[in-house]
């Protein structure tokens, strides 16, 4: 493999040591070599595949970038800036606030309240998206969190979303995380591939004590997470 010009290529691999992993040539190309690879032995009850075959993938790199902590604190402020104005500016989201919570109730009631409240937003996965398709009719995500109050049902990362600007919104520390969904993979810090942040789930501070909560999954109870989305932050 050759990398392309004004970019740098990098490798990450699971089950591949250092010393039989790719081999950079004179010429700035990589080479690697495999041999007598086992096949893979499945396992009831196995984490997922992807996240423990042997693999190695490349990826480029363009602009200056020391380590991977460069690439995901670069990422995650890019993804911050594109997200924030719409969070805390939104008057549809105040109202809609103060219509669900009373100022007298105890900081966890509020919370409690505004999780029950998100969650009665339809969310509208894939699938649903494409049986509206078939029936002719449109779908299209929200242009902004108050056209998602209007509508009442969201998509993807939509309600996560809404539900950290209802608690913003009513005094809370709150804030989008994204991480890996473990039912497809495992987080792979060293492979700077943003793609792998599939999933999100809603950070809420009372106190000392941090929630991790997901609104747009149906009868998930307050302070539980369903099993595909680990109790652990990887990126706020």
């Amino acid at each position: 493999m050759l990398p392309l010009k004004k970019t740098k290529l990098y490798w990450s691999s699971v089950g591949v040591t250092k010393e039989k992993g790719p081999v950079q040539q004179p010429d700035g190309s990589f080479v690697m070599q495999a041999d007598n690879v086992p096949g893979f032995p499945e396992e009831e009850f196995m984490p997922p595949e992807d996240a423990l075959k042997p693999c190695v993938d490349f990826f480029y790199v363009v602009g200056f970038l020391q380590d991977a902590r460069d690439f995901w604190s670069s990422h995650v402020r890019s993804y911050a800036e594109s997200i924030e104005p719409s969070l805390d500016k939104s008057k549809a989201v105040r109202g809609f606030m103060e219509a669900t919570i009373s100022v007298n109730d105890p900081p966890e009631a509020k919370l409690r309240k505004l999780y029950e409240r998100a969650q009665q937003f339809a969310y509208v996965n894939l699938e649903r998206r494409r049986a509206k398709q078939d029936n002719g009719e449109s779908f299209r995500p929200s242009k902004n969190i108050d056209e998602l109050v209007k509508r009442g049902y969201g998509a993807g990362n939509e309600i996560n979303l809404l539900f950290v600007a209802l608690a913003r919104a009513a005094g809370f520390r709150a804030a989008p995380v994204l991480l890996t969904a473990r039912d497809k993979r495992f987080f792979r810090p060293n492979l700077m591939v943003a793609s792998q942040l599939d999933a999100m789930v809603s950070w809420v501070q009372i106190g000392s004590k941090d929630y991790y909560l997901d609104p747009p999954t149906v009868y998930c109870p307050f302070d539980l997470l369903p099993g595909m989305k680990p109790r652990r932050r990887a990126i706020a």
